[in-house]
């Protein structure tokens, strides 16, 4: 009698830790980067795993696969180029804001946010791809409503940005300009100067705020599949 009463606390012990594990199936579960002890789920499968964005994974899976994000961020033999001296002849310091829609025609897109701040000293510097955050979205537009933070990235080449001021010198102070350049790069070859596409805004150098916005296209003909990535940085002093 006792082996039974036994048993039956076991199993009833069992039990209920199992049934504080979520579904196998649920959101949370399948989108962390870490594995995480679940339970499978017996019903039939919800049309939507994330409510929010009314997210179909398998329609998500077809636009890229996604990656962790990587650690570190070594780009290529450069790293940050050096600077022998000030780009100007005054103080610089100018906040930037990173924006990069990744877009593959399909119910949603991803969105990647970075800041960097750039000075007379600093004036080229790389969008790391590890400091990217992502986020999800329905919305084509770099500036949605609604997203949603993930854990992953897009198995899109996301590290090859870089940022950087150009100076002229005008007859007086005032007609002086500064250049504002984003570029993507083959930035992980032994060819430092091998760019595949730049963006660039000119303006007077008191002005407050500078934006430059890069659009680039990336395609797959074996998986008949186009991604294009939409870049937008603004500084603003």
């Amino acid at each position: 009698m006792k082996l039974i009463v036994l048993v039956f606390t076991f199993f009833s012990a069992l039990n209920a830790v199992s049934s504080e594990l979520p579904w196998c199936s649920d959101p949370s579960v399948r989108l962390s980067i870490f594995k995480v002890p679940c339970k499978e789920d017996p019903r039939l499968p919800v049309e939507f795993d994330i409510p929010e964005l009314k997210l179909d994974f398998d329609a998500l899976k077809k636009i890229f696969e996604g990656a962790e994000s990587s650690g570190g961020h070594v780009v290529g033999p450069m790293n940050t180029p050096r600077r022998t001296r000030p780009l100007t002849p005054f103080t610089l310091n100018m906040k930037c804001s990173a924006r990069l829609l990744s877009d593959g025609g399909k119910s949603v897109s991803f969105l990647s946010l970075q800041s960097t701040t750039l000075t007379e000293s600093r004036y080229s510097t790389y969008l790391y791809e590890d400091q990217w955050k992502h986020f999800l979205t329905e919305e084509n537009d770099l500036y949605p409503a609604r997203m949603i933070e993930i854990p992953m990235a897009p198995a899109v080449e996301i590290g090859n940005y870089s940022v950087s001021l150009g100076y002229k010198k005008g007859i007086n102070r005032r007609a002086d300009k500064l250049t504002l350049s984003v570029c993507e790069a083959n930035l992980g070859s032994n060819d430092v100067g091998s760019t595949g596409a730049c963006a660039e805004i000119e303006k007077s150098a008191y002005s407050k705020t500078f934006k430059a916005r890069l659009k680039t296209l990336t395609s797959n003909p074996s998986e008949n599949l186009k991604i294009q990535k939409t870049l937008e940085v603004t500084c603003l002093k």
